[in-house]
């Protein structure tokens, strides 16, 4: 079985939603800080960066989606909304070259310069 539209554009909504909050937050100085703060030295910030909030946008549909459903996906379900996450990636990619433009991480120091 596969999702409904209404679903799906709920997701995707929701999603967008998150990207853009996450931009706004991780975009300051002061977020960003915490941020690299909070998981120290990693060997590229910036990939690190993509793939935690990849992971947390997956976290978020499924669990979503699951309250939603009252049950687990099915294998089609699973597809649809891998669709849906994946449809995202440009989006918090543009955030994270975007902050990679405006901060220069200090890898020494876990914390970002200007």
């Amino acid at each position: 079985m596969t999702l409904n539209a209404e679903l799906k554009r709920l997701i995707d909504e929701s999603l967008d939603t998150s990207v853009k909050l996450y931009g706004e937050i991780k975009s300051t100085k002061n977020g960003l800080e915490k941020f690299v703060m909070q998981f120290g030295n990693v060997e590229n910030p910036y990939d690190f960066m993509h793939g935690y909030f990849m992971g947390d946008l997956q976290g978020l549909a499924f669990g979503t989606i699951r309250v939603a459903l009252g049950r687990e996906m099915d294998e089609e379900e699973r597809e649809d909304l891998a669709e849906i996450i994946k449809s995202k990636r440009i989006k918090v990619q543009n955030i994270v070259d975007r902050i990679k433009n405006i901060h220069i991480f200090d890898l020494n120091k876990c914390s970002s310069i200007n």
